[in-house]
């Protein structure tokens, strides 16, 4: 008895982080590699051996140690044998078998260390231990019975629209005559997603309306974050203009970040253009815009947001291993609080306006600028005065990036055909909250 203690001293902590870990981790299988696998089904053999080997109990509790020993053997033999099988699929037979073998990692764990002090009662260690296993059981039911979801990409889902170019599936939506005159709609973030621009898609009555999500963002594929770079963007905006131009010259409309990347595509490729609007571009270039920028968004300090929706990244079904930060990420956007810094008071998007976030494309791109401005390197204005087409900026009155903002660092480094518009009572997103004005402005322009 002393020995089938001390291995469940051994065996049912082990049993319990192991199934825990697998619980949130499902997603690891989806896309297992097999030497990974077989690697794994050797660990798992060897320890299911080793414990057969010294304790081959059948008889009263002892016996649930020589089942764990069963199972590991026989899973590791499984997955030796049959590494590019699937294995642990997310679903309500295999959260069973976890969560029975999760109660075995808690009974075993407890008869190990949960003995009495000579008659005296339960040990304050016990009470202590007792608490513990209670919560580590409360997790591993609610990771078994709580399964939160983000909207699947084109990865994981075949039904949803999509471009692909350079080998990549962008997921877009398109309006109009395909014969009309190609308008690609760039959206904000970096992170976001092109559901809030969607008023823009009443300007196909008139043009061919595209409407894209960013690589790694919304429900297009999520990428490593060596593909999640300024260069990478405008070589993505590039393909996509060359793929719908059909040899003629497009129009662009950016908003926010997007109109960065306009920017920074006018620079680089002006031939391409005929008009664009920017709507409140972010910094165009190094120094003071960011330095501003970045000072005035941290006085709206997002950490408490941040903190409220941080503990249901463990409940969330992944599949590509994004979807936890990118649930989250995706409240945060979708938060309803009004007003300041980027709208006027009482305005603020309609509730659960954004699909799906792309919190690696935040983090790979903007997040580190936050926390060190001089990490900011990029002049998107550099080559711009070779543009020689149209070119709008829309910028609000509320905003921080709004028309003081644009008129003190843009207004300088555009062209000088470039028209600003000024949006009265309006905030950032007026395209979303005032769409008659936004699209009559955007028509007059296009039309001229």
């Amino acid at each position: 008895m002393t020995n089938s203690k001390y291995l469940a001293g051994l065996v049912g902590p082990v049993i319990i982080v192991l199934v825990l870990s697998e619980t949130i981790n499902f997603h690891i299988w989806t896309t297992n590699i097999p030497p990974n696998t077989y690697l794994n089904g050797i660990l798992l053999f060897v320890a299911g051996f080793s414990i057969i080997h010294v304790h081959n109990i059948w008889r009263n509790w002892p016996i649930l140690i020589t089942l764990t020993g069963w199972f590991y053997l026989l899973l590791g033999l499984y997955r030796v044998f049959f590494p590019e099988a699937q294995q642990a699929p997310a679903g309500e037979f295999t959260y069973v078998i976890l969560t029975i073998l999760f109660l075995v990692g808690i009974f075993l764990t407890f008869k190990a260390y949960g003995r009495k002090i000579k008659d005296t009662g339960a040990s304050k260690t016990s009470h202590g231990l007792i608490f513990l296993l209670l919560v580590l059981s409360a997790l591993q039911i609610s990771l078994s019975t709580i399964h939160l979801h983000v909207p699947r990409t084109i990865e994981f889902d075949s039904s949803i629209p999509y471009t692909e170019v350079d080998g990549y599936k962008f997921h877009t939506e398109i309006f109009g005559n395909p014969d009309s005159t190609p308008v690609i709609v760039v959206h904000g973030g970096p992170g976001l997603d092109l559901q809030y621009l969607k008023p823009l898609k009443d300007l196909s009555n008139d043009y061919r309306i595209i409407f894209y999500d960013q690589r790694g963002t919304g429900l297009s594929p999520r990428v490593d974050k060596k593909y999640l770079t300024m260069e990478q963007s405008l070589k993505d905006l590039h393909s996509l203009v060359t793929n719908f131009s059909n040899g003629k010259k497009v129009k662009l409309i950016g908003h926010s970040w997007g109109a960065m990347l306009v920017v920074g595509y006018l620079s680089k490729h002006p031939e391409m253009i005929s008009q664009a609007v920017i709507v409140e571009p972010g910094a165009l270039y190094p120094g003071a815009p960011v330095k501003e920028w970045v000072e005035k968004v941290k006085k709206h300090e997002l950490f408490w947001s941040i903190a409220r929706y941080l503990p249901s990244y463990p409940f969330v079904v992944k599949e590509d291993g994004q979807e936890g930060y990118d649930y989250v990420g995706t409240k945060v956007a979708n938060r309803n609080k009004p007003g300041p810094p980027f709208n006027c008071e009482g305005q603020d998007l309609p509730p659960n306006i954004f699909k799906r976030f792309g919190y690696e494309s935040f983090k790979s791109l903007i997040q580190p600028v936050m926390e060190n401005p001089d990490l900011f390197t990029w002049d998107l204005t550099n080559g711009i005065s070779e543009f020689h087409g149209d070119l709008m900026l829309i910028s609000s009155e509320c905003s921080i990036l709004g028309y003081k903002y644009q008129e003190k660092y843009s207004i300088p480094k555009l062209p000088a055909q470039t028209v600003h518009i000024k949006a009265a009572n309006m905030g950032h997103h007026m395209i979303t909250l005032n769409p008659e004005w936004s699209l009559q402005t955007i028509r007059t322009f296009f039309k001229r």
